[in-house]
């Protein structure tokens, strides 16, 4: 959940998209 946050944080709109957290 938290490395989630941070990615959104760092503008990773890639991870966001990837629902692999």
């Amino acid at each position: 959940m938290l490395a989630r946050r941070n990615a959104d944080r760092a503008g990773d709109g890639q991870m966001r998209a990837s629902p692999s957290s």
